[in-house]
């Protein structure tokens, strides 16, 4: 089969001394099984070879026992059988089948042909599938960062504009998956997300429609509506509100929401189911990190801020990369005016969310109330980067220009902001600053076109009865006049949001500083402060107007309730106001002033304002106000630092 021998074979002629070797070497040889004869045969087959090689096996133990076994391996071989005492490759017991059945080969083709036609169904639909999770999930996180931005938007403070497209978007997304119709869990996009997924984004959905709510309820535009169109804005909320309900599980509805559906039911007309739904609600635990986020939601929105801080922080605890609960806590401490804390909260939120605009805007507002200008502009910058290119944006990021001095910038912010809002009247005020800051001749213009055009917004307005203020300052003659027109201009704000603080600060300040309406002025601050009882600018500012009026106790209880909140300079300096105005009452007083006004100071603050002001008058007659003087001098005129050999400064 092979033309040749299985072992080598030795040539004769063989020397007798040599014997033993050779021998030696053909046991060595036959020790090792020969090779396949399909080495030097190809036609050999995989069959006849396993026979020739049992025959050959060094082994006497393996090879055939009897001439039986190897003629029954070769009767097998003849008949296409497989071998019964030699192994055989798979392959060629396939090919001894086949050719035993002729018919099997197209059988076996043709169920080789449906086996590849079920695994490519199988592969395509498998495909399709994960096809269609792979747009769930890409849906997911642009979904994802659009309610991020949203939920941003929907803020109270914003532009009632900005808010009525913040809206529009949310219907939108909650449109994309359905969320209006009866079966939406049903809907590709969220079906094919895994359950976590499917739980974080369902209950993503029942907050937009609880803030939904919230919005459409707390809207200026309420005050211009009919009894009607207000009915009709009311039922929409609630249907907002009932709809967000199917988006939690029945165990984890957040309170927040039962107490927001007895409000709408109240508003009308329902009292009684108002009042069950009230009853429900209290007896109902706050059982996830979500339920106590949107309760501290409503606590922060009314400016209650240490009533929101625990149930934050219990968010946190249940949730440590919930995002907005990070975010809010640092809204809280930036309200509370612990600002190094804000900061904190804000960082956390800004590793959780590295790309979303909000976090580094209200970071780099809080980095402004810290004066670190350089900080504040690169947050303003990140901001504008990552999409949140708004007009307050802008604003204060040329406020934080224009305090480095970098004014072409500054400018160059307040065109961008004019380019998308040229009704917003306070950039020609704030344009007109800096231009003047920069010697631009310009200036005047600015000045002139922010008093000729009518202003749009609150806070327009707000800049408007300033700009009137720092004119009556620059002409005496006309003071009084110049003051009526602020006061005017304050007013007319607030007619248009009767909740907005600075203005409601500006009215106040205007009424008792320009007229000594102190009691009108009180009423102003009465109601900031109702309002928002937590802000501590409110407090120390009522507490200013109740001792200038004589009302020891109440001055006294407004000025420790700003401090306790805050240790803000300003907020100090007006504590320090408080005592010394009371201190005609209870000489002993003027102590607690004297600490307040010596921190104020110590903190950079009232140098320029303590010499004249009126309100320190009952301490002039003490040395140690003297003394306070001569650090307010010292602080306002701080000596030059010593110039080196070549005039610059170290």
């Amino acid at each position: 089969l092979a033309g040749r021998f299985p072992f080598a074979n030795k040539p004769t002629g063989i020397v007798p001394g040599e014997i033993d070797h050779v021998v030696a070497e053909l046991l060595e040889d036959r020790v090792q099984p020969p090779g396949p004869a399909r080495r030097w045969n190809p036609a050999v087959s995989h069959a006849v070879d396993a026979i020739l090689r049992r025959c050959l096996e060094p082994d006497p133990a393996r090879r055939y026992q009897s001439a039986r076994q190897l003629r029954e391996d070769l009767q097998c071989q003849l008949e296409s059988l497989p071998l019964r005492h030699a192994r055989e490759p798979l392959g060629e017991r396939i090919r001894k089948q086949l050719r035993r059945s002729p018919r099997l080969l197209p059988r076996l083709a043709a169920g080789f042909a449906v086996l590849m036609l079920l695994l490519a169904v199988g592969f395509g639909l498998r495909a399709r599938y994960l096809s269609r999770v792979r747009e769930a999930q890409e849906t997911l996180r642009e979904t994802e960062k659009e309610i991020l931005e949203i939920r941003f938007a929907l803020r109270p403070e914003l532009d009632p504009v900005e808010r009525a497209r913040a809206e529009e978007r949310c219907r939108s997304i909650l449109n994309r998956y359905g969320v209006f119709e009866k079966d939406w869990r049903e809907h590709a996009l969220f079906a094919d997300l895994d359950g976590s997924d499917q739980n974080r984004l369902a209950e993503g959905f029942g907050e937009l429609l609880y803030l939904l709510a919230r919005s459409a309820v707390q809207s200026t535009r309420i005050l211009s509506l009919g009894s009607e169109e207000r009915r009709k804005l009311f039922q929409q909320a609630l249907s907002d509100n009932q709809r967000a309900e199917t988006c939690f599980d029945e165990d984890s509805v957040p309170p927040a929401l039962l107490f927001q559906r007895a409000d709408l039911l109240e508003k009308l007309g329902d009292g009684e189911a108002a009042q069950r739904q009230r009853a429900e609600a209290a007896k109902r635990p706050l059982q996830t990190a979500r339920a106590r986020y949107l309760a501290a939601l409503e606590h922060t929105l009314a400016r209650r801020f240490r009533q929101a801080l625990p149930l934050l922080e219990e968010a946190v605890d249940l949730e440590p990369r919930y995002f907005w609960a990070w975010m809010m806590m640092g809204i809280c401490h930036d309200g509370l005016g612990n600002i190094i804390q804000a900061v904190t909260d804000y960082n956390a939120a800004a590793a959780l969310a590295p790309e979303f605009h909000g976090v580094y805007f209200n970071r780099g507002l809080a980095y402004l109330r810290q004066r670190k200008h350089v900080a504040a502009a690169l947050d303003f910058d990140r901001a504008i980067a990552f999409g949140g290119g708004t007009l307050d944006a802008y604003i204060n990021r040329s406020l934080a220009r224009e305090h480095l001095g970098r004014y072409a910038e500054a400018l160059a912010d307040l065109d961008c902001a004019l380019k998308m809002d040229a009704s917003a009247t306070q950039l020609y005020f704030q344009r007109y600053r800096v231009r003047l800051k920069a010697k631009d001749p310009r200036a005047a213009d600015d000045l002139a076109e922010g008093m000729r055009r009518t202003p749009g917004d609150v806070r327009s307005w707000n800049a408007l009865g300033n700009a009137y203020l720092a004119r009556a300052d620059t002409a005496p003659l006309f003071g009084l006049f110049e003051a009526l027109l602020a006061l005017s201009a304050f007013e007319q704000g607030l007619k248009q949001d009767p909740d907005h603080p600075a203005t409601l600060i500006s009215k106040a300040s205007v009424l008792s500083e320009r007229f000594g309406r102190n009691r009108d002025a009180l009423a102003v601050q009465d109601r900031l402060v109702q309002l928002y009882p937590e802000y501590p600018i409110g407090l120390s500012g009522r507490g200013v107007l109740h001792a200038r009026l004589g009302n020891r106790a109440a001055a006294l209880e407004d000025a420790e309730s700003a401090l306790e909140l805050t240790h803000d300079r300003f907020v100090v300096y007006q504590a320090g106001n408080i005592y010394a105005l009371t201190s005609r009452q209870e000489p002993t007083d003027a102590r607690r002033a004297f600490v307040l006004l010596h921190e104020a100071l110590g903190r950079g603050f009232g140098a320029s304002l303590l010499p004249t002001d009126p309100d320190l008058e009952p301490l002039h007659h003490l040395p140690e106000f003297q003394r306070l003087r001569a650090l307010a001098a010292r602080k306002a005129n701080p000596p030059r630092p010593p110039t080196s050999p070549g005039g610059n400064r170290p």
